[in-house]
């Protein structure tokens, strides 16, 4: 789909536009750091839609598989657990006040990275849904497909 590789986008965007609900003042200090997969991370794609806010990208691929294994907020494998306490280490170096949690998947484990970090977090599965549902909602009053989909991806 092509939604999915510009989810994390979206949740960048969603800290820096300020008509968005979860504006910028989600972060304080105009810090972040996005969980991504490699692929978001290697692409460096977030940066260039930053506008002003500086954001730290790790790498948290191994949560996919968590995810998908059936691992969630409060039950845990042990081998999931340790992964997120060196996730929420490293985090906790820089001085972000926000997690975005640049994978759909990564949802699932958002109030385990509140709890542990204390930091506001940006679901990305939150904000895709919430611009895809305003954009269906265009749809449905007559609005043309191709322009729909081009704004999406602006």
């Amino acid at each position: 789909s092509d939604l999915l590789p510009i989810t994390p986008i979206f949740a960048v965007r969603c800290l820096t536009n300020s008509e968005q609900e979860s504006s910028k003042s989600k972060s304080k200090n105009g810090r972040a750091v996005l969980i991504g997969t490699r692929a978001t991370i290697a692409s460096q794609a977030f940066p260039m839609h930053s506008e002003g806010l500086g954001i730290t990208g790790i790498e948290a691929q191994e949560l996919v598989s968590a995810a998908e294994s059936g691992e969630r907020d409060g039950n845990l494998s042990p081998a999931v657990e340790k992964y997120i306490n060196s996730l929420c280490r490293r985090i906790s170096k820089t001085d972000a006040d926000t997690l975005i949690l640049g994978c759909t998947h990564f949802s699932v484990f958002e109030n385990e990275f509140k709890r542990r970090l204390g930091i506001s977090t940006v679901n990305s599965a939150r904000v895709g849904a919430q611009i895809l549902a305003k954009h269906v909602t265009a749809l449905n009053s007559g609005e043309e497909i191709t322009t729909v989909i081009r704004t999406i991806k602006e």
